[in-house]
């Protein structure tokens, strides 16, 4: 059984900053939501429509993946409430307030943790063996991260439309072949790492993080790079040099750290 509400209190009191939600409306959510035998009761039904929606029927098991799959997202709501009532009986960990939009893809869901606030935008494909999405964390629409082996994204971090993180990889090794599953796996030799983003990171549009990568905290990488395997806290990468040729990654300056409360 869910331990908690998938959309409680805080994130309607987010919702008015974002939305149109009427002050009585959003006054009248608060109230009940903030209510705990209120609140136990909406846990207990989403858990029961979560059993219902996850039940193991030839044919009805199909047509609630495909509607959980194409139902409109945001700014309609019941599209992403459906969503997290089905993948809550799927993933390891759903907490509140979690946004998952359409065309969604969990290669891996019964290892995949979602912290409250995270928000897994359309067509997102999460393919690693496991999976950690922090806290506010936006995973922007077309994001790719490959399977083999583990993926995190910590607090308040972002990759950006059409990132890619690859946390598993052929070696050329000798004697061994790299062109994919189609080979004989006695012929390949898979490295399996992991790829690491941490706190209020930026990943912008068209960047790839090869095979252990760990982006540091604060970092911003430029669009359309290979990033460094390596970097360094609070500073913003460039894909250009002082005479504006492409390079493959270069230090440009350093962000100064945030001084903001995490909410």
């Amino acid at each position: 059984m869910n331990q908690n509400l998938l959309f409680d209190k805080y994130f309607f009191d987010h919702l008015k900053d974002y939305s149109k939600i009427g002050n009585v409306t959003h006054k009248i959510l608060i109230f009940f939501l903030g209510k705990r035998s209120i609140a136990g009761l909406i846990i207990f039904f989403e858990s029961c429509i979560g059993i219902v929606l996850n039940l193991k029927v030839p044919f009805y098991s199909a047509m609630i993946k495909i509607i959980a799959e194409n139902l409109e997202g945001l700014p309609r709501f019941y599209g992403c409430y459906f969503r997290s009532l089905y993948f809550s009986r799927l993933i390891k960990t759903l907490k509140s307030n979690v946004i998952i939009e359409k065309g969604v893809c969990f290669q891996h869901p019964s290892s995949v943790v979602l912290s409250e606030f995270a928000f897994i935008d359309r067509n997102v494909h999460l393919m690693s063996e496991n999976t950690f999405v922090g806290r506010r964390v936006h995973l922007a629409p077309f994001v790719f991260v490959t399977g083999g082996g583990s993926f995190e994204i910590h607090d308040y971090a972002c990759m950006a439309t059409g990132s890619r993180a690859i946390t598993s990889s052929e070696s050329l090794k000798k004697n061994t072949r790299s062109s994919g599953p189609m080979v004989p796996f006695s012929q390949r030799d898979i490295v399996k790492g992991s790829v690491i983003i941490k706190k209020d990171a930026f990943i912008s549009v068209g960047v790839t993080l090869l095979t252990n990568t760990i982006v540091e905290a604060g970092v911003v990488i430029p669009a359309n790079i290979v990033s460094p395997l390596k970097s360094e806290q609070w500073s913003v990468y460039s894909n250009v040099d002082s005479t504006g040729r492409l390079v493959r990654s270069k230090k440009v300056k350093r962000r100064t750290p945030l001084n903001l409360d995490d909410f």
